[in-house]
């Protein structure tokens, strides 16, 4: 309760005062009657006055959860490029400390945040990502890792590739595509999971890149993203280079459509598998 409200509720109760006992009345009551009674009808005020308060703290925190909730499905994902040509699209707030260009032996970072990763393949130099205490080195290609500040749980999901991830020395487990962790280091707990990862990362771009790439390479990261099995009848079309860019939304038989074309080929579906041809 603040003051002018304080000065208020004494001026009403002085005008019932007044109204109640004549002034040669007034100086024979016990005073302390007032007071107390006074005291008692502010206690009571301030209450409900705290109760208001509380209330309506609670419909604010009901509002802004909703504007939270709205704006998240609006969070900006910004790309960055790395010196070995990787990209990362990183979710919202999320950083990256990046300590060396990359020209020692490995590829280390470290996030803290949500980011998707995109490696490019260099069996000479792991890559290595640092999130906290748990280190997920890279034997594949495509994958996400969330490691908010202040959770303890740190989820890995592959969506191409494969991953071997650790907390310090000790080995947790192999990731490959579509399947996820989930690491809670405050309780040392571990659960492992077969997912869709083109659902848990729906919050990825669509744009699929591929500059100066093999057609075989290619049809590679296709087959890991879609689950599908994709082979050539002539082996030359695995070596043609492709600059192309694609969406990951389209159907499988799209895309092979598309990248078909460019090459005078065609795909036939042959039971589960596609098989390109030449013309």
């Amino acid at each position: 309760m603040d003051e002018r409200q304080s000065e208020d509720i004494e001026k009403l109760l002085k005008k019932q005062w007044d109204a109640q006992f004549p002034k040669t009345e007034r100086n024979t009551l016990n005073q302390r009657w007032y007071y107390r009674a006074a005291a008692t009808l502010l206690l009571l005020l301030g209450f409900g006055i705290f109760i208001w308060n509380q209330n309506r703290e609670t419909v604010s925190e009901a509002v802004l959860a909703h504007d939270i909730e709205q704006h998240d499905a609006e969070i900006m994902v910004s790309h960055v490029r790395l010196p070995d040509g990787s990209t990362v699209a990183l979710r919202g707030d999320s950083r990256l400390d990046m300590r060396s260009n990359f020209d020692g032996d490995t590829r280390e970072i470290m996030l803290e945040g949500e980011a998707f990763f995109d490696i490019t393949s260099d069996p000479n130099r792991p890559f290595i990502i640092q999130t906290g205490r748990i280190r997920t080195t890279v034997l594949g290609t495509a994958f996400a890792i969330k490691a908010m500040p202040g959770e303890s749980l740190i989820t890995i999901t592959v969506a191409e590739g494969k991953v071997k991830v650790e907390d310090g020395d000790r080995l947790l487990t192999f990731l490959e595509t579509h399947q996820q962790l989930v690491f809670d280091i405050e309780y040392e707990f571990v659960q492992e999971f077969i997912v869709d990862a083109g659902r848990e990362l729906s919050w990825m771009p669509n744009e699929l890149i591929f500059r100066n790439m093999s057609f075989g390479e290619i049809v590679r990261k296709l087959s890991d993203i879609y689950n599908v099995h994709i082979a050539f009848e002539n082996d030359y079309l695995q070596h043609q280079r492709i600059t192309t860019s694609l969406d990951r939304r389209e159907p499988i038989e799209f895309l092979l459509k598309i990248l078909s074309a460019t090459q005078q080929s065609y795909y036939i579906l042959d039971g589960d598998a596609f098989i390109i041809r030449s013309h």
